[in-house]
């Protein structure tokens, strides 16, 4: 079996739709929503190397599975294994009228088993609150990089954020299951004990 950033390496099988990350659970339930929403065209980064590792404009269709994502491309069916998903934002940055990602609620998503890197990071995004910094994530499209301006929501495994600039701030939901790192964390935070 394939591992996938925090995934462990053993099946548990008592998560509703078999073995996956907390990270793609809490994405999973977050699409739901966005997939009820009006204005739902988003943007999809994976972990693909390749040009369609970057979905752009699509309209999410369905849940399959619990883990796949269904997505309309130009009219075209493409299904996205969400365990593969590193962010989603609205499309072209919300300015094609696509605003699902910036209004979608995380209350009562909380994904659980997620005793890895994923509560780690969740404890430490909440940390983060009221500080800007950097995620780089594992993402190897170019755009894998963002300035967080601030923190607009948190759940186990996944995070929305306001990326850019203070004037221009573009909502992106990143799944903590591929963060690489966060930097510049202004002001920085107190030492560990």
């Amino acid at each position: 079996m394939k591992m996938h950033g925090c995934c462990p390496p053993f099946e548990k099988p008592n998560i509703p739709g078999g073995f996956c990350p907390c990270c793609a659970r809490a994405l999973a339930e977050i699409l739901r929503r966005i997939i009820t929403s009006p204005n739902n065209a988003i943007d999809i980064r994976t972990t693909s190397q390749t040009s369609s590792g970057k979905l752009l404009d699509v309209i999410p269709k369905a849940i399959r599975q619990n883990v796949l994502l269904e997505v309309d491309r130009n009219g075209t069916q493409q299904i996205v294994n969400l365990c593969e998903v590193v962010t989603i934002g609205d499309a072209k940055g919300g300015t094609a009228g696509g605003t699902a990602v910036r209004d979608v609620s995380f209350t009562g998503i909380n994904a659980t088993n997620c005793g890895c890197c994923e509560q780690a990071l969740t404890n430490l995004f909440q940390q983060l609150q009221g500080r800007t910094f950097d995620v780089l994530t594992t993402s190897p499209q170019t755009d894998n990089s963002f300035n967080v301006v601030s923190i607009l929501a948190i759940t186990n495994g996944v995070v929305k954020i306001n990326t850019g600039g203070q004037g221009n701030p573009v909502p992106r939901i990143v799944s903590l299951c591929h963060v690489v790192s966060l930097e510049d964390i202004t002001p920085p935070l107190p030492p560990s004990v």
